[in-house]
């Protein structure tokens, strides 16, 4: 069992956040600490002139509100502000008279060694608002008497105690540890930026992964938007950074200063960080920009403007459709009053002016009027060129109807159409005059050769009487005068199914019957003939809604074509199915000799599989049995595959109202072909 990684467990995650906001605050401290080092001059200089430096700037910064109440005579202020520094100060004027002392002033320096002078001068400018007065700080080389003005004053201030822990104390303790640690704050500044990069790149990758689970689980954050969580996290740093800037430059000692500096760094930092894992969150599971307030924006723009565009096409659609459906003389009123309105907005822009209104005039006939007409004109030339042709006899002639208006290309399409009609009706009329003159040509050979061979045996039997020569002579006669018969009433036959002249009483029959009662007839027929019979049947009775006696009719046919035609030690496959248009027979079996005809000629009359005609039959069986089909409301068709004929039967199917189960597939069964 493979071990989790890391970054699929919660605890690692949330020492991860713990390690990358304390790395956030080494840093920053380091970063302060080098930007301090390099400020304060801690490689240059000892740690005593570092502290001297910095006293001498907070006593010159100290020193000047306190000579400022002075001058001003407050001195009551001036007392408070030295209650809450820890120096000693003593004032004097430009001639050296002394103007203010503090009470411990002559015993600090002594004990610290801190002792420095400044000089001020009271500086009144003139500003818009008013007279400004304030105090200037005098450089060291204007100490001297006789560079000092009246109105100047020299301010000599010392330190007592360092261990007050004051201001003071805490900036020399803080420079000595600046000075101590003036070269570690590298290391500590590389070795946060390493954890923090670490823990972010950890967390990063730790993103969208739970523990116990192998796929990427969305977050909380998932939901919201991310363009919204961007907005939020910029409005949230602008707002950190307006109040971290503010705080600051209201509060006092510096310690709380940048402790205000690093909470605003890490407010900013965190959220930050959760913006980048739900970012590598959306990343790995791909999409993201999908969920994201814009794109939702964009697709519900989109959809708007796809609905208003589909109803803006109906609405065009519509009046088209209602402008197409019009007479052609509505669309040549409607034009007409179009044509008026816009001539009667010429006039009124144009105010009656000759000028303009000949130029809209010329305008409106030579752009609108003269083409129309000529454009209407071609499309009556054109239309009249098709009629010619087609009154001269030009069956195939066609009307270009490319780039006319709707009623003309319809009216076009017309008269293609009666070319097309009319070429068709002479083909089939052509083609039924061919079959009528087939037709009387086999009628006539087929009646013939028995009518010779019966007149020719009545002369034989006239010539030579003889008895043993009668019968024999009278056999023939029987056999060819039953042959005229079956001719005769084959005729009738489909005489009768192809106009439709005969009577159907159909009824619910079932098929299974009808096949067995046709196997039972022909039976003998069939093995004679050297054929094994293979019959199908479902496992449920099937039921079709036919006439008896004209479903026997087309078996009867289909069998005896069979026995005709069928080649001998071959199967004959009889196959029934229920489907979903009706009941369906199948009958299959190979042929004796090969065929030279089509399954589409072999369906004509008096047609039969060889083209020689030599043997019996007439040749309308096929046809037969297709007539009464299709009389029936059914379906007949042949299918030639080399040697292999297929006839498919399709009878109209009733309900099923009882089950039967067919006996197993006897030395019969399955699908059926016939010639």
């Amino acid at each position: 069992m493979t071990r989790e990684p890391l970054t699929y467990r919660l605890w690692a995650k949330v020492l991860a956040w713990f390690l990358l906001a304390l790395a956030a605050c080494a840093l920053l401290g380091g970063g302060a600490g080098i930007f301090l080092a390099w400020e304060t001059g801690c490689y240059t200089a000892a740690p005593h002139e570092l502290e001297e430096s910095a006293f001498r700037d907070m006593l010159r910064s100290a020193g000047n509100n306190l000579v400022f109440w002075i001058s001003q005579g407050d001195r009551e202020t001036a007392a408070q502000q030295t209650n809450l520094k820890n120096p000693e100060y003593r004032v004097t004027d430009h001639t050296g008279a002394e103007v203010w002392r503090s009470d411990g002033f002559g015993t600090a320096a002594a004990e610290t060694g801190w002792y420095f002078r400044f000089a001020y001068r009271l500086v009144q400018e003139a500003l818009p608002g008013g007279q400004y007065v304030h105090m200037d700080y005098l450089r060291e080389y204007d100490l001297s008497p006789e560079k000092l003005a009246p109105g100047d004053y020299v301010l000599e201030a010392e330190l007592t105690n360092l261990e007050r822990s004051d201001e003071y104390y805490w900036t020399a303790r803080l420079l000595e540890l600046l000075w101590e640690l003036r070269y570690a704050v590298y290391g500590i500044a590389l070795l946060a930026l390493v954890l923090l990069l670490a823990c972010f790149v950890f967390l990063l990758c730790g993103a969208g992964h739970r523990s116990g689970r192998t796929e990427l689980v969305p977050g909380y954050l998932w939901t919201v938007p991310f363009d919204l969580m961007t907005a939020a996290l910029i409005a949230w740093g602008c707002a950190v950074a307006a109040a971290a800037d503010e705080l600051i430059n209201h509060s006092g000692p510096d310690a709380g200063k940048v402790l205000l500096l690093f909470a605003a760094v890490l407010c900013i930092l965190l959220p930050f960080t959760g913006w980048c894992t739900s970012l590598a969150m959306r990343l790995k599971l791909g999409r993201w920009w999908q969920n994201t307030a814009l794109c939702f924006l964009l697709r519900l723009a989109g959809r708007l403007c796809r609905g208003l565009w589909r109803g803006v096409r109906a609405l065009a659609r519509g009046l088209w459709e209602l402008l197409r459906g019009l007479p052609l003389i509505w669309k040549t009123l409607l034009g007409l009053c179009a044509a008026l309105v816009l001539e009667l907005t010429a006039l009124l822009l144009t105010h009656y002016e000759f000028d303009n209104l000949m130029l809209c005039w010329l305008l409106s006939r030579f752009c609108l009027v003269i083409p129309g007409v000529l454009y209407t004109a071609l499309c009556l030339r054109r239309l009249q060129r098709s009629g010619a042709a087609l009154a001269a006899g030009d069956m195939g002639y066609q009307t270009d109807t490319r780039h006319m208006l709707r009623d003309f290309q319809k009216h076009g399409e017309n008269l293609n159409s009666i070319g097309a009609a009319m070429t068709k009706a002479v083909e089939e009329r052509l083609k039924s005059e061919r079959l009528k003159t087939e037709l009387i040509t086999n009628v006539s050979h087929d009646i013939k050769t028995p009518l010779t061979s019966i007149i020719s045996y009545v002369d034989l039997l006239k010539k030579d009487p003889a008895p043993e020569k009668a019968r024999e002579y009278l056999a023939v006669l029987e056999r060819q005068s039953r042959r005229l018969k079956k001719l005769t009433e084959d005729l009738v036959e489909v005489s009768k199914a192809s106009t439709g002249n005969m009577e159907v009483n159909a009824s619910r029959h079932s098929v299974s019957e009808l096949l067995r009662q046709a196997l039972g007839e022909y039976s003998e027929r069939l093995e004679d003939a050297g054929l094994e019979t293979v019959l199908t049947l479902p496992g449920q009775e099937v039921y079709a809604f036919v006439d008896g006696g004209l479903t026997w009719r087309i078996l009867d046919n289909l069998f005896s074509n069979v026995c005709k035609y069928g080649q001998r030690g071959t199967r004959f496959y009889v196959d029934v199915s229920r489907r979903a248009e009706g009941v369906l027979l199948r009958f299959r079996n190979i042929s004796r000799a090969a065929l030279n005809l089509p399954a589409e000629e072999l369906m004509e009359r008096f047609v039969r599989g060889d083209s020689a005609r030599s043997g019996e039959g007439s040749g309308l069986g096929l046809n037969i049995a297709r007539s009464l089909t299709e009389l029936m409301g059914g379906s007949f068709s042949l299918q030639v595959d080399g040697d292999l004929f297929k006839v498919e039967v399709r009878l109209p199917a009733v309900a099923e109202t009882s089950a039967f189960v067919a006996p197993e597939a006897t030395p019969a069964g399955t699908e059926s072909s016939i010639m």
